[in-house]
């Protein structure tokens, strides 16, 4: 294997493929942790796969930018290695990549990767001799759909704090992407509280059906760093279905991914949130954001980090008084003004975990003002709305202004005593 390539530009169309190989990799994973090398005289590609995520990122050999082919071959290194050497030769330095010292039948090598113009400087890495085996492709066609970029990565951000850790609710280790017409939904929760962020407008899907697509909760991590790397506006999924296994792939650029087959036996619809978000409440009031963000401070300073802690939560519709109230080893007591009241009922009183609270602090967009809280009734989810204005709105009003239209909601259980 013999090729030369600019060392800067090559760092830069490796930056989608490092995350796939280094993070959330499964432990003992033999292809963790790697990246495959195998040129032609056709393509130069790299190819990663630590046990959820695949990606191949092929090269062609059809530009002065790429790379100039001088024997074929392929190798495995480590992928980090593999960046620090590249680094260490600065902006604009032209490398040679060769391999030498190979011994097939102890798996021993090394990469060499010398300045072109200086053979007498180079970094050898060692490397494996065994190829890195991609998952199997299914081929049975479900769905397919193109999404905007630049959302899906903001999405995959937003809801990414809810994502559920239970082990006998395996369903909760998922995220769900779901469409409409000019409608995009993601979803995530756990049996507690479930975190939704809905977009709606022209242009940011297209679809010919309806989507209903479940992600391992460990593939956010790495699809956000991936695709921050990637310049396409618009990505392209695909999803296959077997009787017994699903797989989702998605195309952009000159990047192939493969997220690996999910629990079949997972109900796509574990949770109907329709019909919670569209339950005729009780009660509805708005509070600052910037107010309760005050309570939610002493919430923290009054939790204790090593235990479960729980926040009675009071609503006086006639004084439009929200009080939360922790009454443990360490105690808070917080009252926030409610802006605006509609209520059948003349006063509210429900405990949560702290948490559930702590996470509007730091997990509704900054630019929510005020946040709208709709009580269903006695041990129905409390449902709490960004993007609301000081008076209170219907659920269909709860969405930005921007051209792009979004919608970002919690909700979550309270406790039973």
């Amino acid at each position: 294997m013999k090729f030369k390539v600019n060392a800067n530009w090559l760092l830069n169309e490796l930056n989608p493929v490092i995350p796939v190989a280094t993070k959330n990799v499964l432990r003992e994973f033999s292809n963790a942790n790697k990246i495959e090398i195998n040129v032609t005289d056709t393509s130069l590609k790299f190819i990663a796969f630590g046990g959820l995520v695949s990606i191949t990122k092929t090269i062609e050999n059809d530009s002065e930018d790429s790379y100039e082919f001088i024997e074929e071959g392929k190798v495995t290194i480590d992928a980090l290695s593999l960046i620090d050497a590249l680094g260490s030769f600065g902006i604009s330095r032209n490398v040679v990549f060769s391999i030498s010292n190979v011994d097939v039948e102890n798996n021993t090598g090394l990469l060499r990767i010398e300045l072109d113009t200086d053979s007498e400087q180079y970094q050898s890495i060692s490397v494996f001799m065994d190829e890195i085996k991609l998952p199997s492709q299914i081929d049975d066609l479900k769905y397919n759909f193109k999404i905007n970029r630049k959302l899906l990565i903001q999405a995959m951000k937003n809801i990414s704090f809810a994502v559920g850790f239970e082990k006998d609710f395996k369903e909760f280790f998922y995220w769900r992407i779901t469409t409409d017409k000019d409608q995009v939904r993601f979803l995530s929760g756990t049996n507690g509280r479930f975190a939704i962020n809905t977009f709606c407008g022209s242009n940011i899907i297209e679809s010919d059906s309806k989507v209903n697509v479940l992600l391992h909760k460990d593939t956010i991590k790495i699809l956000s760093e991936c695709l921050s790397f990637i310049e396409d506006e618009t990505i392209e999924f695909t999803v296959f279905e077997s009787k017994t296994t699903r797989q989702t792939s998605i195309k952009c650029k000159d990047y192939d991914i493969v997220i690996v087959d999910y629990d079949s036996e997972i109900n796509l619809d574990y949770v109907n949130e329709e019909k919670i978000l569209n339950t005729n409440p009780e009660a509805r009031l708005t509070v600052s954001k910037i107010d309760l963000d005050s309570a939610i401070k002493g919430i923290n300073a009054a939790s204790d980090k090593n235990s479960l802690v729980s926040v009675d939560v009071n609503i006086d519709t006639v004084k439009k008084i929200l009080s939360t109230k922790i009454d443990s080893q360490l105690k808070s007591n917080r009252k926030v003004q409610i802006q605006d009241l509609e209520s059948q009922v003349d006063n509210i009183d429900f405990s949560c975990c702290a948490p559930y609270i702590s996470e509007i602090s730091k997990s509704y967009p900054k630019d929510s003002e005020f946040l709208q809280i709709n009580y269903l009734g006695n041990l129905k989810p409390i449902i709490v709305f960004a993007y609301a204005d000081k008076t209170i709105r219907s659920n269909n009003d709860l969405f930005n202004d921007k051209n792009i239209k979004e919608q970002f909601v919690v909700f979550f259980a309270p406790l039973v005593d």
